[in-house]
């Protein structure tokens, strides 16, 4: 189980959904570590 709000989780897939729509790819594993801490950095935005 995961220790994370269902809006948590909700405004990490809208994230993740933008971040494809600008061009990245998560395909490999190092693609996918890249969009990880793209979502990470625009998580740690909100207040």
């Amino acid at each position: 189980t995961y220790k994370v709000t269902f809006q948590n989780e909700l405004d990490r897939v809208i994230i993740h959904g933008i971040l494809h729509l600008l061009g990245y790819k998560d395909k490999s594993e190092k693609a996918q570590k890249i969009m990880r801490e793209k979502e990470d950095f625009y998580l740690s935005l909100q207040t």
